[in-house]
């Protein structure tokens, strides 16, 4: 599971909820520089899964990817 907050001005969180991280054991995350997508490494499923983080920070999920054993760092690096 992923953990979702909502965040106020003085950066107190609130609301807290939870989104299936579609995989097992999700062990890192990364939300890419433009703040629009978020990656999760799920270690024990060995593949990363792709959300889209909406204006109200919902998180729709998009799609994951097969890659190889135990991942347990996922980054993104802007090109």
């Amino acid at each position: 599971l992923v953990g979702v907050y909502d965040v106020d001005a003085a950066g107190d969180l609130s609301n807290p909820r939870f989104v299936d991280s579609q995989g097992r054991t999700p062990r890192n995350f990364d939300i890419d520089p433009t703040g629009t997508f978020l990656s999760v490494a799920n270690r024990e499923s060995s593949q990363v899964a792709v959300f889209r983080i909406g204006e109200d920070g919902s998180l729709a999920f998009l799609a994951t990817v097969e890659i190889g054993d135990t991942p347990f760092f996922v980054g993104t690096v802007q090109l």
